[in-house]
C-alpha cells in the first residue's frame, strides 16, 4: 500500500512537470515591444529602428536586421569619443540575457537603415525581420511615430 501512495506522488509529480514544460514552451523565448522610427526628410537616406527586446528562457544574440525600406542595415551603438558622440558598428551582435528586456532606444544601441529606398513618414509601418543566433528570425512591423507611442505608454 505504501508503494502504491509513493508511484501516486511520482506519477503527480511528473505530470506536474510535463505540464509546465509545456506551458514554458508556449510562451516565446523574444518578444518584441514597441518598435519604432523617426520621420524622415526626402533628402536623408538614412533611419533608425527602436524596440524593446525581452528574453524570457534562454541567453541570444541579435545578429542582425533586414527591411526592404533600406538597401543596407546594422546594428549600431554610440560611443564616447573624447566627449563627442558618434554611431559605431555592434560587430558580433547585440547579447540577449534570459529575464531581462534589452533596449534599443536614441543614444544607444538601434537597429541604422542605410539608403532609405523613400522617406518615413508619419503614419507608415514597415517590416523589420530580426535575426537571431539561436532563435528563428522574427519579422515585426515597426510604426513610424518618432517614439510618441512609447512615451505615451510609459506615462
Amino acid at each position: 500500500m505504501r508503494n502504491i501512495h509513493q508511484l501516486i506522488k511520482l506519477l503527480c509529480f511528473i505530470c506536474l512537470l510535463n505540464s509546465s514544460v509545456a506551458f514554458a514552451k508556449r510562451i516565446p523565448n523574444i518578444v518584441i515591444n514597441q518598435a519604432w522610427s523617426r520621420v524622415t526628410a526626402p533628402s536623408v537616406k538614412t533611419g533608425a529602428v527602436f524596440m524593446d527586446i525581452k528574453v524570457n528562457h534562454t541567453d541570444d544574440v541579435l545578429i542582425g536586421a533586414q527591411t526592404n525600406r533600406a538597401k543596407k542595415v546594422e546594428l549600431h551603438t554610440h560611443i564616447d569619443d573624447n566627449g563627442v558622440m558618434r554611431m559605431r558598428e555592434v560587430k558580433g551582435g547585440i547579447p540577449l540575457v534570459h529575464g531581462t528586456t534589452t533596449s534599443l532606444k536614441p543614444g544607444g544601441l538601434h537597429i541604422m537603415l542605410f539608403d532609405v529606398t523613400s522617406p518615413l513618414k508619419l503614419g507608415d509601418t514597415f517590416e523589420v525581420t530580426l535575426k537571431f543566433k539561436n532563435t528563428p528570425d522574427q519579422t515585426i512591423t515597426v510604426l513610424v511615430d518618432n517614439g510618441q507611442q512609447t512615451s505615451h505608454m510609459n506615462h
